[in-house]
């Protein structure tokens, strides 16, 4: 297996479309996804035989990511990092990351009999809450005939860019709703910083999972840095 690629990851990152556990949960019952479970890691591209393979990486165990009991046996014997095979994106030298689903999936499984005890199948996930309740950062889905790049995805912990659509009274708290979408997100106490917003503020947040109604479970303003908080005022 080699781990280096000609592959330019900055453009074959995936578009994510938050979606409610409810919805989710839709999406697997009706049965025209391919439904699996986020990894939290480092997106990579490995080769394997004649294939290259865009994986997760799992590195060394880090305080605050979200692992499942099976990671961290994994951890343990793969003590320098393993990977989560998502996708084939070269076969044979092609790029098939045009191709559908169903056939990158084919690939995959076909590829799989010469994986290294470092590189796993990801996980079918049958079951939203079961599968988050095990410690996985998400799940993620995929149209059976779709090309590679867009996909649903709902995450244990929700991050996003926010907009303020309106003061909260005399509360220190004002109501958002999604920068892309406008849908209600909710609204969060800013405590001292609520005179360095506006109406149209983009305020980048954090939270649980978005609730059945698309609310930010628990939201609470960005800390990378002390300003980062703010997108825009």
């Amino acid at each position: 297996m080699k781990t280096q690629s000609t592959i330019d990851l900055t453009k074959v990152h995936p578009i994510k479309t938050m979606v409610t556990g409810a919805q989710m949960q839709s999406i697997i019952d009706k049965g025209a996804h391919l439904v699996t479970r986020k990894y939290d890691g480092q997106l990579a591209a490995i080769e394997i035989g004649n294939a290259v393979i865009l994986a997760e990486f799992m590195g060394a165990q880090i305080s605050g990511r979200h692992y499942t009991d099976e990671d961290r046996e994994m951890f343990s014997r793969q003590e320098t990092g393993w990977y989560a095979a998502i996708t084939v994106a070269e076969f044979n030298s092609k790029d098939v990351l045009n191709e559908s689903t169903s056939a990158r999936w084919q690939l995959l499984h076909a590829v799989a009999m010469l994986f290294p005890p470092n590189v796993i199948l990801p996980d079918i996930v049958p079951d939203v809450d079961k599968c988050l309740a095990a410690g996985a950062e998400g799940v993620v889905a995929m149209a059976w005939n779709d090309p590679w790049g867009a996909m649903a995805c709902v995450k244990l912990y929700w991050e996003g860019v926010v907009r303020v659509s309106l003061f909260n009274g005399g509360a220190q708290s004002v109501f958002i709703e999604d920068a892309e979408t406008g849908s209600a997100r909710g609204k969060i106490n800013l405590h001292s910083r609520c005179d360095r917003v506006r109406i149209g503020s983009l305020l980048k947040i954090r939270g649980l999972s978005l609730t059945d109604n698309g609310k930010v479970r628990e939201p609470r303003l960005d800390d990378d840095s002390p300003t980062s908080w703010l997108v825009k005022y």
